[in-house]
C-alpha cells in the first residue's frame, strides 16, 4: 500500500532511489521508513508539498496522496511538539489576504511550514509574513531534505486566532500574527 502510493507520487525509480538513502532506510528515532520518506519528500524542492497541500485543501484528495499525507501526519504525531514563535513568508494576492484573514480565527487545511529563525525565510519572503505563536508544530530538522532551515511543520487542521493583521488595501505587503488554538479540525 505505502510503496504503491509513494510510487504514484514520485515515480518508481525516484521512490527506490530515496528508499535506498541511509538516512531514510536506517534513520534515527522512532519513525518508520515510510514516515521518514514522507517528511523527506514533503521538504524537497521538487514541489511535492504543493501537490499534497493542493489536494488536501481541495477536499478531493486522491487515495495515493492521502496515504502519503497520512504517513506525514503519523510522523509528526511521533515527534515532540514545538511550542514557541515561528515565521513564514508567502505570496498572497490582496483578495486572498482579505478572505483568509478577515475572520478572527483561521483553520489551515494543508500542512504548514514555518521556521524558528527569520534568516531562514529570506528565500521565501514573498509579500506576506506570518509570525506564528504555535503549540503543536513539530521540528523536523533531523528528517528534512533541507537541513539548516529549522523547519517547524504544522499538521492539517491547525487552528489559529488572528491577533494582528497589518496591510494596506492597495499595498503589496502584509504582516499577520497568529496564535494557535488548542485542538485541530479533522
Amino acid at each position: 500500500m505505502f510503496q504503491h502510493a509513494f510510487n504514484r507520487l514520485l515515480g518508481s525509480e525516484r521512490c527506490q532511489e530515496l528508499l535506498d538513502r541511509p538516512d531514510i532506510k536506517d534513520g534515527i528515532g522512532d519513525l518508520s521508513t515510510w514516515e521518514r520518506l514522507a517528511i523527506y519528500v514533503y521538504t524537497t524542492t521538487e514541489g511535492y508539498h504543493l501537490e499534497i497541500n493542493r489536494a488536501l485543501r481541495s477536499g478531493r484528495c486522491p487515495g495515493h496522496i492521502q496515504i502519503v499525507a497520512n504517513c506525514l501526519s503519523s510522523a509528526l504525531s511521533k515527534l515532540p511538539p514545538y511550542s514557541g514563535v515561528t515565521y513564514r513568508g508567502m505570496n498572497m494576492r490582496l483578495e486572498e489576504r482579505r478572505q483568509l484573514f478577515a475572520r478572527p480565527e483561521v483553520t489551515l487545511y494543508g500542512f504548514t511550514s514555518t521556521t524558528t529563525t527569520l534568516a531562514a525565510i529570506d528565500g521565501f519572503k514573498g509579500n506576506t509574513q506570518l509570525i506564528v505563536y504555535g503549540l503543536s508544530g513539530r521540528l523536523i530538522e533531523y528528517y528534512t531534505s533541507m537541513p539548516g532551515e529549522n523547519e517547524v511543520l504544522f499538521a492539517p487542521g491547525a487552528r489559529f486566532r488572528v491577533e494582528r493583521a497589518i496591510y494596506e488595501e492597495d499595498g503589496d505587503g502584509a504582516l499577520f500574527e497568529l496564535r494557535e488554538l488548542v485542538g485541530h479540525v479533522d
